[in-house]
């Protein structure tokens, strides 16, 4: 991952996935997209109908993710416990 997002670059924002709604606004704001295009960008056009229930994991394996991108996870702020 230092390859591609190298440490010494500094973020003022880091958007997550998982809040894209909320964050999908301020970045188009930032960009100066014009409002009036918006909400062409911001519909949905292939949302999943998979269960949204969480994946069991074991702790090994939760263990295994944690030491593979823990960089990742101190660096753009998301907790080493899963959230539910």
């Amino acid at each position: 991952m230092d390859y591609i997002v190298p440490k010494d670059i500094q973020f003022d924002f880091v958007g997550k996935l998982e809040q894209m709604a909320q964050h999908l606004p301020l970045i188009l704001e930032g960009l100066k997209v014009p409002e009036d295009k918006w909400p062409m960008l911001l519909q949905k056009l292939n949302q999943t109908t998979a269960s949204k229930e969480p994946v069991a994991l074991s702790s090994h394996s939760l263990d295994l993710i944690y030491k593979s991108y823990s960089s990742d996870f101190s660096r753009f702020d998301y907790p080493k416990e899963p959230v539910s």
